[in-house]
């Protein structure tokens, strides 16, 4: 079993991931740690593999040993610092997740601490989606942030959605329960256009298409 070559291994794991049976992608994700280490190219699991099998055990509600892994290997990466903070959510501890995120601080009127998240994900987790992920941090952090009782909720929500238009959970959140109205709904879809000027992340056609989506429901 240890002979298998590494990248069938990864391959086999993220099957499982996608089927859901997370307790057989730990299995197979262990088996290229013990690969990797047995032939040097790692003491640890590459940045990738390491994430996979965090998130695997996060979904597996093993929530105190991902932790510990988390914080045993913490680079201070974005990544990393979302991941605590997601594991930290998952047992209750509300306000140390809260504290883990407060990094991700966007100013209302200046675009460019959004964008330059991005773009430090994107430098630091090449394997990640850098607009999917940051867009998933901030909703996070909104979630947080309503639960705990903080108006500034729906800015946040507001962010995540112009950090990634189709994430139609944000677009409900706010729309249907009515957070903001309809001059906001505006304000919201000009910071949207902003954004995707300067990252070109979507294209003008389905940006249009997403924003009639919103409007007509």
């Amino acid at each position: 079993m240890n002979n298998f070559p590494v990248e069938q291994l990864r391959d086999i794991s993220n099957e499982f991931i996608k089927s859901g049976d997370f307790e057989s992608a730990i299995f197979w994700l262990e088996k290229v740690k013990n690969h990797l280490t047995k032939v040097c190219i790692a003491s640890n699991y590459i940045d990738e593999d390491f994430y996979n099998y965090i998130i695997a055990m996060i979904a597996a509600e093993r929530h105190k040993c991902a932790l510990g892994l988390l914080k045993a290997r913490d680079s201070g990466h974005l990544w990393i610092q979302v991941l605590i903070a997601k594991c930290y959510s998952c047992v209750q501890r509300c306000n140390k997740a809260l504290d883990v995120l407060s990094f991700l601080v966007v100013q209302e009127k200046d675009l460019g601490g959004l964008i330059e998240t991005v773009r430090k994900c994107k430098e630091e987790s090449p394997f990640l989606n850098p607009f999917v992920f940051v867009s998933d941090a901030l909703f996070h952090k909104a979630s947080l942030l309503e639960y705990s009782g903080h108006v500034n909720c729906v800015f946040y929500y507001g962010c995540a959605l112009v950090c990634n238009p189709l994430k139609f959970s944000v677009a409900r959140r706010l729309l249907e329960d009515e957070l903001i109205n309809m001059s906001e709904v505006k304000r919201l879809f000009e910071r949207i256009r902003k954004f995707n000027a300067i990252t070109n992340q979507l294209s003008t056609d389905l940006l249009d298409t997403v924003f009639h989506f919103y409007q007509s429901n």
